[in-house]
């Protein structure tokens, strides 16, 4: 009968930790940190990001976020009532979840379909660090380089302490000058 008792216990506990694991965990944070360009690039502009979504695990061990990266200022080609974002950490295509906003207003103001590409967005397992490799434009696209593309991080207060930060988040990719190269090269 003992055992009997023990052993539901251990499943109610197991069953608790499961629950617990898979019920979304708000996030709800702004941080202080900065815009730069790596290679001969020394600037570092203090932004602030707000960060305000829900943060879910998976049976799989998937992850995905749903909410709102908001940087202070910058203002995007799409409405603010669009402006909602699902990152599915296990659909990565670079080692980390491509930020896209779809919305349905063109830069014309006629209605239909469009993505605007952000860029990738590497985040630790707390929410408590992030960078973003955002795009820059060229003239045939988007893409991201260390010429033209920038770096967001956060939380930093110098431009050495967000290249640290990115350094540690962007494990598949290590930095050589103004770009990332593939670690296992």
């Amino acid at each position: 009968m003992v055992k009997r008792k023990i052993i539901t216990f251990i499943i109610v506990i197991l069953i608790l930790l499961e629950v617990w694991y898979l019920l979304p965990k708000p996030i709800t944070e702004t941080y202080q940190g900065g815009s730069y360009q790596l290679g001969g690039n020394t600037n570092f502009e203090k932004i602030i990001i707000d960060i305000d979504g829900t943060f879910r695990n998976t049976l799989t061990s998937d992850q995905t976020f749903n909410g709102t990266i908001t940087v202070e200022g910058e203002d995007l080609p799409v409405a603010k009532d669009e402006r909602q974002l699902e990152l599915q950490f296990e659909n990565e295509i670079e080692g980390s979840p491509m930020m896209y906003f779809t919305y349905s207003v063109d830069e014309s103001g006629n209605v239909g379909p469009g993505i605007y590409n952000y860029g990738y967005i590497y985040i630790n397992k707390d929410f408590s660090q992030f960078t973003i490799k955002k795009y820059g434009q060229k003239e045939e696209g988007k893409s991201w380089s260390g010429s033209d593309g920038m770096m967001i991080t956060a939380p930093a207060t110098n431009r050495e302490e967000a290249i640290e930060i990115s350094d540690q988040l962007i494990e598949s990719y290590k930095r050589v000058g103004d770009t990332f190269e593939r670690a296992d090269k």
